[in-house]
């Protein structure tokens, strides 16, 4: 049903901009990715990151790969996720205490942690919810939720445990995070690759699927085994696991004739995710050991070494000269401590009765003003640690190094010019053609901004006509409940008193042929809220559930878009995909673009317009529930069409704990938690939620209203020209 979810190939399109000279490190690339929409200039960096980290996968399994016909996938990347395992066990241990090491592994875990799923980001997205693939992505996309904020032994959860490890209560996306806390750059690039890999789902699905698989059956384990979860969370995990082993399955099967082409790209992902990880685990070991007593040891030893050579002839360790070991540099050194324990110089139970030390400390010492304070810390720290932990054999490595510094952003004020060239005389409907496939075309981005704008004045003035602002009433749980109860009453009061005659026929198949735009994108004003860094707001978790649900919640039967265009194939229409640009050009009626645009440019960026999605969101669950929806149903019952896209509606919007009580919930939540930044800002975000609500009710009743009508009718034709020139009139206050 969906081409383009076969093309898995084409770069992104950038448009013509101009490259820039110079280089970007690694925190300013983290901390861009996790706010994208704010640093739109930084996508093409990102993509280029993790082009070239994946063409570094040289995986030598896929030359041995048999033919299509006998490859048995699942099997393949089992044995791989084995061997991974392995290689991650036999790793070397370092000598500080469990406690030590769990404290700094969950510290420079926290940026890869805090953002549960990344890859799958925009893989969740509508136009690859048109592929059973893609509604299972979601549903795994919920698991890694409900493991990274399930409950811990401690009582807490995951992300609490990892937030108090770098000492502070941020969001992964605020720049203190990368700035100001203990996060080294290896563990910022371990996040990276997953991040990255998440905002182009339409050129990297088959490395998803593979960097997931790694996630799920290795990754996961090691995770939930060093934080000694693994029974407390092993329901889930084991789920999640077979989720992700039934994705791989799906994906091979609906890439049919070109799975044997797209496979070696599943294991370059399952790849990238073992060797990333690999990487930091030995950076990690590297700074762990560089904090313990005996490296310290050896780090002094070597430093000395060159200078301390010569100047004691005569005095032997262990049959050997000293000064031998000295000219030996770093392994004579490491064989030194391994040995000088032994000797008399040490004293392992009164370490500050050591000669080494005495001799160190006393005027008339031999070795009187060679070490300082912190070095002599360094020797009697190392004296007093266990016999046990004298081997540094293998401690003399280097941490992995970095990939290097990366493209710098593009500059600004020329994507952004790009972005207007390609964009200015594109319609609405063409506009939500590129805001629903952002990922495949990147050169939008610059101007969500300003159809998102527009849509929220179009909302504000549609608003407006029937509530002015001074009218807005002020917030309550009992203004939000009273609202909703209205509604509710009023669409009850609709069909009680609904004596119009049912449309047959052609007028019937007329009727919901010109509403396909909204019946075939169901859900899209959603689209966006699988935000990894987010996910622990109840507001954000609600949202994604109903979301999923529109989807079908796992069942790609139950997916609202797909009922709906079974519908309409029974009527005689069968239309495109909408990742395919046709579908936005279909039919006569390119008015009925305009309520899917205004939802796309929301939802592209969740976080900033929260708000207006919580208002439109109230709306579309609970607007046709007590009479649009029965009264369609049965007219489309009486003229032989199957209605269940109308009665599924009816029951899952329900107000008692379906979608129209949990928009409801998602309000007060979002409100509730708004106090802390004061009344008067909590008073501004109702505002907001209320006028989206209301102008979003009112364009759906512009029927019974001559003027909303009007406003409806003037905004089809509007192009990004036009609207920068409304927006200018009137700009929304968007926080």
């Amino acid at each position: 049903m969906s081409q383009f979810s076969d093309n898995y190939n084409a770069s992104p399109d950038f448009g013509q901009i101009t490259e820039s000279q110079g280089s970007s490190n690694t925190q300013s690339l983290y901390h861009a990715v996790t706010n994208i929409y704010e640093f739109p200039q930084y996508l093409k960096p990102a993509f280029t990151f993790i082009e070239r980290l994946l063409t570094k996968m040289n995986v030598s399994i896929v030359d041995e790969l048999p033919s299509s016909s006998e490859l048995n996938y699942l099997a393949t990347l089992d044995h791989l996720a084995s061997e991974a395992s392995a290689e991650i066990t036999c790793l070397p241990k370092t000598n500080l205490s469990e406690l030590e090491v769990q404290e700094a592994y969950t510290r420079q875990y926290a940026p890869f942690s805090l953002m549960p799923a990344a890859w799958l980001k925009k893989a969740t997205r509508l136009v690859y919810a048109e592929k059973e693939s893609g509604v299972l992505i979601q549903e795994i996309a919920k698991k890694w939720q409900s493991i990274t904020y399930g409950p811990t032994p401690e009582g807490l959860d995951m992300r609490t445990e990892f937030q108090q490890a770098i000492d502070a209560v941020v969001e992964c996306n605020d720049p203190s995070f990368v700035c100001n806390y203990q996060v080294t750059p290896h563990s910022l690039e371990h996040a990276l690759s997953g991040i990255c890999l998440g905002l182009f789902p339409g050129s990297f699905m088959p490395e998803i699927v593979g960097y997931n698989f790694w996630q799920a059956n290795v990754g996961l384990y090691t995770l939930l085994s060093d934080k000694n979860r693994i029974t407390v969370h092993h329901e889930m995990s084991q789920e999640l696991k077979n989720q992700s082993a039934k994705l791989v399955e799906l994906f091979m099967l609906e890439a049919g004739p070109r799975a044997s082409a797209l496979y070696p790209r599943v294991i370059k992902g399952f790849t990238l995710a073992q060797k990333n990880h690999l990487q930091w685990r030995k950076a990690l070991y590297y700074q762990l050991s560089n904090t313990s007593p005996q490296m310290k040891m050896y780090q002094l030893l070597t430093a000395k070494a060159r200078y301390a050579k010569g100047f004691h002839k005569g005095i032997q360790v262990s049959g050997k000269p000293l000064d031998q070991y000295f000219a030996e540099g770093p392994n004579g050194c490491a064989d030194l401590l391994r040995k000088l324990r032994a000797t008399p110089y040490i004293n392992s139970r009164c370490p500050h009765h050591s000669a080494l030390i005495k001799q160190s400390t006393s005027l008339k010492g031999k070795m009187f003003g060679i070490f300082n304070t912190e070095e002599l810390a360094t020797i009697q720290s190392w004296i007093e640690q266990s016999n046990d932990s004298d081997d540094v054999t293998g401690l003399n490595i280097s941490a992995p190094s970095l990939m290097g510094d990366y493209t710098a952003p593009v500059d600004v004020e020329s994507f952004q010019e790009a972005s207007d060239k390609y964009f200015s005389s594109k319609t609405i409907s063409e506009l939500t053609f590129y805001l629903a496939n952002s990922d495949r075309y990147p050169i939008v981005i610059p101007n969500l901004v300003r159809c998102a704008e527009f849509s929220i004045k179009s909302l504000n003035k549609s608003a407006a006509l029937t509530c002015p602002e001074p009218d807005i009433p002020p917030y309550s749980l009992r203004a939000v409940e009273m609202m909703i109860e209205r509604n509710r009453q009023l669409h009850m009061k609709k069909f009680e008193i609904d004596n119009e005659p049912h449309l047959k026929g052609q007028d019937l198949i007329n009727k919901h042929a010109n509403s396909f735009s909204a019946y075939c994108t169901d859900g899209c004003w959603l689209d966006g809220t699988m935000q990894p860094e987010k996910m622990h707001k109840e507001e954000y978790r609600i949202l994604f559930d109903i979301y999923r649900d529109e989807n079908g919640a796992g069942d790609f039967s139950a997916n609202h878009n797909i009922i709906a265009r079974k519908l309409l194939n029974s009527m005689g229409y069968q239309f495109p995909s909408i990742n395919q640009p046709e579908f936005y050009t279909t039919g006569n009626s390119q008015s009925s673009f305009i309520t899917p645009f205004i939802q796309f440019s929301l939802s592209t960026d969740t976080v900033r317009y929260l708000p207006e999605i919580l208002g439109i969101n109230l709306t579309l669950e609970t607007n046709g529930i007590g009479w649009k929806y029965r009264r369609d149903s049965a007219e489309l019952k009486a003229d032989g069409y199957d209605p269940l896209y109308m009665d599924v509606h009816v029951t899952i919007d329900n107000f008692a704990s379906g979608h129209g009580y949990m928009a409801k919930r998602a309000i007060i939540s979002y409100l509730e938690s708004a106090k802390q930044f004061g009344t008067e800002h909590q008073k501004r975000m109702w505002e907001r939620v209320f006028c989206a609500y209301t102008g979003m009710t009112n364009l759906f009743d512009r029927a019974t209203n001559p003027d909303i009508r009007q406003i409806y009718i003037e905004l089809h034709n509007f192009t990004i020209e036009q609207m920068l020139k409304a927006n200018e009139q009137t700009k929304p206050s968007v926080v």
